[in-house]
């Protein structure tokens, strides 16, 4: 039965979602993976807004393999995040990385536009898709999500 105010009896509007409750979960550690998520998201932008000359000095490697790598991590750290968050299906949860890896990848480079010494590229952005796709083919194996509780 509903309050006069739209929520249920019992309910206030700051409980957290029925998941929280129903694992014993406070909110911090409920989202604690998200949190690990968007603070990589960060450490990119970070890496991202670094002149062309600094970058240089770093790459030892070619520059695609860094953002596969990248991306790879990524998409693992959004994979758990929606599976223990969220207890999104395997196939949602690799839409919805896949969807963010390309979202933060297009964003990453036309950040990297205005970035001086830096130059947008679409390989680069393919190389971030299929960095996040090859760890999704991994994350998406019945032992790997077994050994990471997911």
């Amino acid at each position: 039965m509903e309050a006069g105010d739209g929520t249920r009896e019992g309910e206030s509007g700051s409980d957290p979602p029925p998941f929280i409750k129903e694992r014993g979960l406070g909110v911090l550690r409920a989202y604690r993976f998200v949190l690990l998520a968007c603070g990589y998201m960060f450490g990119i932008y970070v890496v991202s807004s670094l002149p062309g000359e600094s970058t240089e000095r770093l790459m030892w490697l070619p520059d695609y393999v860094f953002h596969a790598l990248g991306y790879a991590v990524l998409a693992a750290l959004w994979f758990i995040a929606l599976r223990r968050t969220w207890d999104l299906s395997v196939r949602k949860a690799v839409v919805w990385t896949m969807l963010i890896a390309l979202l933060y990848g297009v964003l990453d480079e036309i950040h990297q536009s205005f970035t001086p010494g830096r130059v947008p590229s679409s390989a680069d952005v393919v190389a971030d898709v299929l960095g996040a796709a090859i760890a999704l083919l991994l994350m998406g194996l019945r032992p790997v999500r077994r050994a990471l509780h997911i």
